[in-house]
C-alpha cells in the first residue's frame, strides 16, 4: 500500500518539475483510483465520527485483483508489489477487525474503547440505539413498502406477466437504437464530404429509420400498449386491497382517523404505478445508455474519454442523489401541508349545513386559505431548491462537455478523427445528459410519491383490534339471544363508560336504550355488533361467545340501525363549528 503511495506520487512530481507526461494507462489508473477513493470519502461527510471500514472493502478487493491481472504482464518488481499489497489486505485489515470484535455481550468489555469498530457497536446496543445516520434511508423506505409487493406482481395473471417481459424487450430495443443513431448521425456528417464515396440518400434513409424506430410512433408507442393493461392492474389491485383493508379495520382506528386523510391515503395507491413507469423508463434506460456510451466512446476515442464521461455521470448521479436526500423533508411538508389544505376544503363540503347555521362560513374561508398560504409556501422553498439543483447539474454537464471535446478536437488535428466523429460526440453527450437530466425530476417525482405513499402502507400495516382469535369457529345462529355479563368498557383507558354491565334480552324481544347522551347507549350496540371488544366480561349470543367466532360469520347475523338526534358531522372538529 505505502509503495503505492509513493509511486503515484512521484508521477505526479514528475508531471509537474520534470514534465514528464507518464503513460496514459498510468495517468487514467491514478484518475480513477483518486476518483474512486474521493467518492468513498464523500460518503462519510454527514454521518457520525463511528468509522466504517467496510465501505472500503469492495474497493480494496476490485484494486488487488486488477493489481494481480497487471502484475502477470508487468515486471518481477510489479509482482512482488502486488503480492506485498495482498498480504497487507489479507492480514490487516481482518486481524484488526477480529482482534476487537465481541461475538456476544458477555465477552464484550464493561467500557469500550473509543477505537473499536461500528461492528462492536452495533452488537451491543440495542436496535434503536443504532445511529441512523449509518442506516441507508432509500433502501428502509423500500423494505417498509415491501407489503405492496403481493399487489404489485401479477402472480396469476401470466398475461400480465408476459406484457411486462415485452416491455423490458422494447426497453432494451430502444437502448440499442439510442446507441446507433449517433454513429449514424456521425456516419451520414462523413458521407456528405466530397471525398466519400457513399451513397449519402442510403445513410439518410439509415437515419431517419432509426429515428422513427425511437420516437413515438415506434418502439415507444409499442411499450405504451403494452404498459396500460399492467397500469390498469397494479391500480385495481392496489385500491382494492387498500379500500378493503380500511373497511375490515376496526371501530377504533376509525374514530380516530380523519375520513379525508383515509381518502387521500387510498387515493395514494396510483402512486406505485407513477413509481414504476419513472424507474422503468427512465432510470433504468438512462442507466443503460449510460453504460453502454461511455463503453463505445472509450473504445471509439479512447480511455481519457471514457473517464470524462464516467467521472461527469457519476458527479451527476452523486449531486442528483444527495439533491433527493436534502429534499426529503421539504417533500415531507409539502405534504403535511397539502394534507391540511384537503382536510379544511372536505370538511367545509361535507359540514356545509352545520357551518351555515352557527355562521361559520368566513372562518372556514378563512381557514382554508391559510391552509392554501402554508402549502404554497413549502412548495415554493422546494421548486427553488429544485432550480438551484438544475443550474449546478447543467454546470457540471458543460464542464464534462468542455473536456470531452478538448479530447476529440485533439485527435482531429492529430489526423486520428474526423468532422463526423465531432458530430458523433456532440450527438452522443446530448443522449447522455438528456436522461442525466431526468435524475433530479426523477428523483423529486418518486421522493413525492413516496411520502404519499407512506401513509398507506402505514394503514396497511395496521391491524384491526378486533380480529379474529385462534381457533375461532364461525357462529351457529339458533333463536337469537344475547347475554352481556359483567361487561366492562372504556374508550381511553381510564375514563369507565361501562362497569360491570349485565343484561340480558330473551329471543323475539325488542329493546330500547334510552338514556342522556353519553350514558354508554352506543357503545353497548358497538360491543354487540363487535366493533369493540369489551376489556371485562363477556357477551355472547345463543350461549357462544362473540370473542370466539369468526367476524364475517358475525356480521353476517346481526345488523344495527342507530337513531340519534345528533348529526353524524359533528363528529370531527364540532367545537369549531359552533
Amino acid at each position: 500500500m505505502e509503495g503505492s503511495i509513493v509511486s503515484q506520487l512521484l508521477i505526479v512530481a514528475g508531471i509537474i518539475f520534470w514534465r514528464l507526461w507518464p503513460p496514459q494507462e498510468d495517468v487514467v489508473g491514478l484518475a480513477c483510483c483518486i476518483f474512486t477513493f474521493s467518492i468513498i470519502a464523500q460518503s462519510y461527510w454527514g454521518t457520525s465520527n463511528v468509522v466504517t471500514w467496510y465501505r472500503f472493502h469492495g474497493a480494496w478487493a476490485i484494486g488487488f485483483f486488477c493489481d494481480i491481472f497487471t502484475a502477470g504482464l508487468q515486471c518481477i518488481s510489479s509482482q512482488i508489489r502486488c503480492a506485498s499489497f495482498g498480504i497487507i489486505f489479507s492480514v490487516f485489515p481482518w486481524q484488526n477487525h477480529r482482534k476487537n470484535r465481541c461475538s456476544t455481550s458477555e465477552e464484550a468489555p464493561l467500557l469500550h474503547s473509543p477505537d473499536l469498530s461500528s461492528s462492536v457497536r452495533v452488537d451491543a446496543a440495542t436496535p434503536s440505539a443504532i445511529d441512523p445516520g449509518l442506516q441507508n434511508d432509500w433502501v428502509l423506505r423500500f423494505q417498509k413498502l415491501a407489503v405492496l409487493y403481493p399487489y404489485v406482481w401479477p402472480q396469476k395473471d401470466y398475461g400480465v406477466q408476459i406484457r411486462i417481459g415485452l416491455v423490458g424487450v422494447c426497453i432494451l430495443a430502444n437502448n440499442g437504437i439510442n446507441l446507433l443513431i449517433p454513429r449514424q448521425y456521425g456516419i451520414l456528417v462523413d458521407c456528405l464530404g466530397t471525398s466519400s464515396e457513399k451513397n449519402p440518400w442510403l445513410q439518410v434513409a439509415i437515419f431517419m429509420t432509426l429515428r422513427l424506430l425511437s420516437s413515438e410512433a415506434g418502439i415507444q408507442f409499442v411499450r405504451k400498449m403494452l404498459w396500460l393493461p399492467v397500469e390498469q392492474y397494479w391500480e385495481k389491485a392496489l385500491s382494492t386491497a387498500a379500500f378493503s383493508h380500511v373497511m375490515c379495520l376496526s371501530a377504533d382506528f376509525h374514530d380516530s382517523t380523519d375520513p379525508a386523510e383515509l381518502y387521500m391515503a387510498i387515493m395514494s395507491g396510483n402512486g406505485i404505478s407513477h413509481i414504476a413507469e419513472m424507474a422503468c423508463f427512465q432510470a433504468i434506460p438512462a442507466i443503460f445508455d449510460l453504460i453502454i456510451a461511455i463503453t463505445y466512446l472509450s473504445i471509439k476515442f479512447g480511455p481519457y474519454e471514457g473517464l470524462i464521461i464516467f467521472a461527469t455521470t457519476v458527479a451527476l448521479i452523486k449531486f442528483s442523489l444527495y439533491t433527493i436526500s436534502s429534499a426529503k423533508n421539504q417533500q415531507r411538508r409539502v405534504r403535511e401541508k397539502r394534507s391540511d389544505e384537503t382536510k379544511s376544503q372536505y370538511h367545509g363540503i361535507s359540514r356545509w349545513f352545520t357551518i351555515v347555521l352557527f355562521n361559520q362560513t368566513q372562518r372556514m374561508i378563512f381557514d382554508h386559505s391559510k391552509a392554501l398560504k402554508s402549502r404554497l409556501l413549502a412548495s415554493k422553498d422546494v421548486y427553488k431548491s429544485h432550480n438551484i439543483s438544475s443550474a449546478i447539474r447543467y454546470l457540471i454537464s458543460l464542464i464534462g462537455l468542455l473536456g470531452s471535446i478538448w479530447v476529440v478536437v485533439y485527435q482531429i488535428r492529430s489526423g486520428k478523427a474526423t468532422a463526423g466523429d465531432f458530430a458523433l460526440l456532440l450527438s452522443y453527450w446530448n443522449q447522455i445528459t438528456a436522461p442525466l437530466g431526468f435524475f433530479v425530476a426523477l428523483g423529486r417525482g418518486i421522493n413525492q410519491q413516496l411520502a404519499d405513499l407512506e401513509r398507506l402502507v402505514d394503514i396497511l400495516h395496521r391491524l384491526p383490534s378486533t380480529a379474529d382469535t385462534a381457533g375461532a369457529q364461525p357462529l351457529q345462529f339458533v333463536s337469537g339471544k344475547v347475554d352481556f355479563q359483567g361487561v366492562g368498557f372504556s374508550y381511553d383507558g381510564t375514563t369507565k363508560v361501562l362497569d360491570d354491565f349485565d343484561l340480558s334480552v330473551p329471543p323475539g324481544y325488542t329493546v330500547a336504550l334510552v338514556g342522556p347522551s353519553g350514558g354508554g347507549k352506543t357503545t353497548i350496540v358497538s360491543l354487540l355488533t363487535r366493533q369493540y371488544l369489551s376489556q371485562k366480561g363477556s357477551i355472547s349470543i345463543d350461549g357462544h361467545d362473540i370473542r370466539h367466532v369468526t367476524q364475517q360469520r358475525y356480521e353476517s347475523c346481526s345488523a344495527c340501525c342507530i337513531f340519534s338526534d345528533s348529526e353524524p358531522v359533528l363528529k370531527f372538529c364540532s367545537n369549531e363549528d359552533v
